[in-house]
């Protein structure tokens, strides 16, 4: 900016110095040639005045001297000549050796207007000179002239030394006007390269600085730089609101536990969330730009999404995938909107409703399974008591079997239903956080539920060890954890042989306390380990009923467990024995 500025400023300077200089140099000149020619009439008519006496007597030798003596005193060149162009008087040269004027310019035109002037080369003097002629008369006729000269050396030295002068001058207004231009170019352009580098800051990103400008900077300048200034803070908060706001989506975006994925209407992958890669098992994260058939390798997925391209209204659908397992999806589109609220593609919401899927599956299992459970001592109830009140004639030992039976199955059901009831309660408890624990030793709790199955495994000739530390104390609900370790240990002793042994062992292992249920029996098949811990869930179900059990002991221990924060695991050899521990924090 300076030097776009100064440069022009000294260049208009300049200029308008230079024609006030020439224009000076010309209006001198022709005012000094004036002056010289009013000079030269006013000495001519004084000359005239003093010489016209002695000329109307023609006394030629007293012209001549007269002339010298006022060309001397006057430093002028005086002539006269007569009518016919005789010189008859000259203040620098003898008339007789001077030739005929009659054909000089200045003494032709005052002869014939006159008065009269020229500037020319002298013959005489060898010399241009100026000179200024006026008639001499008598008796109202011209008998001659007379005529006043100056070399023209004379006034060109005085038009030099104004020459100079101007010169002098203008060189000092230059020198000036650089100091000056020097200064209102940096007042000007100082101020507008701090704008002009906070603007250039500003297109860059950087809205933190301010334009800091003088009191004593342009008025204009000061306002624009305030101008500049609000601009810059007004951008700088909105962009942090923008910016906040657009963390803010951008957080909702990747924490949704739906998938979102946005696309344009060339079917161009604009977005996708982290639920919508994990949900989909994406193996290109690079999807940015990439397309539909490129990054999601399902067939209904794709015809979903082309048909939600083509039509303008919300259409869902779900899509079942295979990957590994089977997982069922809930995608639904909406109509992508651009500025003009036209539509630029679509906007996919997924949800997968594998667990829901699942849990319905659930549902629909347990549901069964507690018909069927309830359903088959119901039935062998229902059948013994028409059997008992139909039959007329029945002895007293097939009374007494169908009692028993009637008496094992009600038992049956009542433990059933007292199972259930429990797991309604341990959940509703959990929900609620009403259940109570204490910070004490577990090992009270273990052998109160080894006492209990002490009858049982007497029967059957099962032996109970208990191994713990010394150390066992954990927050508990000592009753709950008391009916999970029974649970484990009656399953232990129903599918342990005759005479066989079943090991509790309590270990304190850094901040864990674990607890092992060891037995020998029978074993779990590998593929039913998964779902022993599900409501009714049996290994093998005629064996289960001859063993008198409910199919819920196993779901709650698990829920006992879960409500301790802790975990449960099973590991099993078929033949030789299961192991579940449970692991509580300590």
């Amino acid at each position: 900016m300076f030097w776009r500025l100064y440069p022009s400023l000294i260049l208009i300077a300049f200029i308008s110095l230079l024609a006030v200089v020439i224009v000076s140099w010309f209006s001198f000149s022709s005012f000094y040639y004036k002056q010289v020619e009013l000079e030269l009439e006013l000495k001519a008519k004084l000359f005239l005045r003093a010489v016209n006496p002695v000329i109307q007597k023609n006394n030629f030798v007293m012209i001549q001297d007269l002339t010298k003596q006022f060309g001397q005193k006057t430093n002028t060149r005086y002539t006269v000549v007569m009518l016919s162009g005789k010189v008859i008087g000259d203040s620098m040269k003898s008339p007789s050796k001077m030739d005929n004027h009659s054909d000089r310019p200045e003494i032709m035109e005052a002869l014939k207007s006159g008065r009269g002037i020229s500037v020319r080369f002298g013959y005489t003097l060898q010399t241009d000179s100026m000179y200024f002629a006026i008639p001499i008369i008598k008796s109202n006729r011209y008998i001659g002239v007379v005529r006043s000269s100056t070399p023209l050396l004379k006034i060109e030295q005085a038009l030099e030394d104004i020459f100079y002068r101007i010169i002098a001058t203008f060189l000092v207004l230059i020198i000036l006007v650089s100091v000056l231009g020097w200064y209102i170019s940096k007042k000007i352009s100082v101020p507008l390269e701090k704008i002009k580098n906070r603007a250039r800051k500003m297109a860059e990103g950087d809205l933190s600085g301010r334009v800091d400008l003088k009191l004593s900077d342009p008025l204009e300048l000061i306002q624009l730089g305030h101008s500049i200034n609000e601009i810059a803070t007004q951008l700088d908060n909105r962009i942090e609101t923008i910016l906040t706001q657009r963390n803010e989506q951008e957080a909702i975006f990747l924490s949704m536990n739906e998938g979102v994925i946005a696309i344009n209407s060339n079917q161009t992958i604009l977005r996708m969330n982290r639920a919508s890669i994990e949900i989909l098992d994406v193996d290109n994260k690079e999807f940015v730009g990439k397309t539909v058939p490129e990054i999601i390798r399902n067939s209904e997925l794709e015809k979903f999404i082309l048909s939600s391209l083509v039509i303008d209204e919300i259409s869902s659908r779900s899509i079942e995938i295979q990957k590994g397992k089977d997982r069922f999806l809930l995608v639904e589109s909406a109509p992508l909107l651009d500025n003009e609220s036209k539509k630029c593609g679509i906007v996919l919401v997924i949800n997968d409703i594998s667990q829901l899927k699942a849990l319905e599956n659930y549902r629909k299992e347990f549901v069964s399974n507690v018909s069927h459970e309830l359903k088959t001592p119901l039935t062998i109830i229902q059948g013994s008591i028409e059997t008992l009140i139909n039959s007329e004639k029945i002895d007293e030992k097939k009374k007494i079997e169908f009692l028993d039976s009637i008496q094992k199955h009600s038992k049956r059901l009542g433990m059933i239903i007292d199972d259930l009831l429990d797991l309604a309660r341990i959940e509703k408890e959990t929900e609620l956080k009403e259940i109570q624990l204490m910070e004490e030793d577990i090992k009270f709790s273990i052998k109160s539920a080894i006492d209990l199955c002490k009858e049982s495994a007497e029967r059957k000739k099962v032996h109970i060890l208990l191994d713990y530390d010394e150390n066992c104390i954990v927050r508990h609900n000592p009753s709950l954890i008391e009916q999970a370790i029974f649970n484990l240990i009656d399953n232990a002793i129903k599918y342990s042989k005759v005479g066989d042994k079943v090991e509790i062992k309590i270990s304190n292992q850094t901040d864990t306390l674990i607890i092992e249920v060891q037995d020998s029996g029978i074993g779990i098949p590998q593929e039913h380990i998964s779902r022993i811990f599900e409501r009714f869930y049996r290994v093998d179900r005629a064996r289960s009923r001859t063993l008198g059990g409910t199919g819920l002991g196993l779901s709650i221990v698990k829920h006992i467990v879960q409500v301790h924060e802790g975990k449960i695991d099973v590991k099993s050899n078929v033949g030789k024995g299961t192991t579940f521990t449970i692991c509580l924090n300590l």
